[in-house]
């Protein structure tokens, strides 16, 4: 059965974007289309060893719409920021009721962070490391509710409209689980921690199923490389301030307590990548040296919500609400 899904996706992978997803209405996606939403917490989906060698239970909760007529709702998966040494997805809970408002399954998820002893910093390597635990957990999350939609589907997903995205760290995460493939060029370092992690699909569970996405929404995130971004890796919308002093907008260094830790080429760069190679893409840019601060503004929480949405909702619907998606 599970390969038959897996057959059964990518050969629809090659139409659905003729398609108008069932749930296209003009309003839904776009809109606040429900005001009730239900709610199921901490849902085991793997587990992984931590950079520090701790075994770890990963766990997701999910948001979706309230007696909601659609069987099968594409899903948004979300993680939290923190710079890979703090945060928990309770702290992306707000982002996902609103998403989950506008029609979609929400599901905020749990990342292998950083923990060993932060002083002395982390090390390049190390955060390289991290980054790529919290990539296989992200892909995991993602076999995980494709399985489900593949047996029970009790919560009524649409696999072959899968989002991910994340604030910061979390978009650090959904980024690269987005365009590291193994039609990239990697430094010797990654393709040694790839090696020893179980390749690029880890080690988190042992579901046989796809782990591809339909886009991504960056929130304040970036690559640590933006040539892994091809000509065939999925649409994205980013957000970012220019003066982001902890993820920089365009080529730099994402840091921790001021400190550089690791190049990172931020959305505006992946951004001017991706609008070379042809590759939808939207770029929503706030002047301001803060970094996630419009998630601290009600306006423009509201705005980035809205536009984040719009461009999920023109990559499954024929009639498009933004002019240049």
């Amino acid at each position: 059965m599970k390969n038959y899904f897996i057959l059964l996706s990518f050969l629809l992978s090659f139409s659905l974007n003729a398609q108008d997803h069932p749930g296209c209405d003009g309003s839904r996606f776009v809109d606040d289309v429900f005001t009730e939403l239900d709610s199921t917490m901490n849902v085991s989906f793997g587990t992984g060893v931590t950079i520090g060698g701790v075994d770890q239970e990963l766990f997701l909760d999910m948001y979706e719409p309230n007696n909601d007529p659609l069987a099968e709702r594409p899903v948004v998966i979300l993680a939290y920021g923190g710079a890979y040494i703090g945060g928990e997805r309770s702290e992306v809970h707000f982002l996902a009721r609103r998403v989950a408002r506008k029609g979609f399954v929400a599901v905020c998820i749990d990342y292998r962070l950083y923990d060993l002893p932060l002083f002395p910093l982390p090390t390049e390597d190390e955060m390289m490391d991290v980054v790529t635990r919290s990539v296989h957990d992200m892909r995991g999350a993602i076999r995980f509710l494709r399985a489900e939609a593949d047996n029970s589907n009790a919560f009524g997903i649409d696999p072959n409209w899968v989002f991910v995205g994340g604030v910061s760290a979390g978009a650090i995460t959904a980024m690269h689980t987005a365009h590291i493939d193994d039609e990239d060029e990697y430094p010797q370092t990654l393709i040694d921690i790839l090696n020893n992690l179980g390749g690029q699909e880890g080690t988190v569970n042992g579901l046989d199923y796809d782990s591809s996405v339909q886009g991504v929404v960056n929130w304040s995130g970036g690559l640590n490389m933006s040539n892994w971004i091809d000509d065939n890796d999925p649409p994205f919308i980013s957000v970012h301030e220019t003066e982001d002093g902890t993820v920089p907008y365009g080529p730099g260094f994402a840091n921790i307590f001021g400190f550089d830790i690791i190049a990172m080429d931020g959305s505006f760069t992946c951004h001017e990548v991706a609008e070379s190679l042809g590759i939808t893409n939207r770029l929503k840019t706030y002047i301001s040296d803060q970094h996630v601060g419009y998630l601290f503004d009600d306006a423009q929480t509201e705005e980035v919500i809205n536009l984040s949405a719009a461009f999920l909702h023109d990559l499954m619907c024929e009639d498009k609400v933004l002019n240049n998606t």
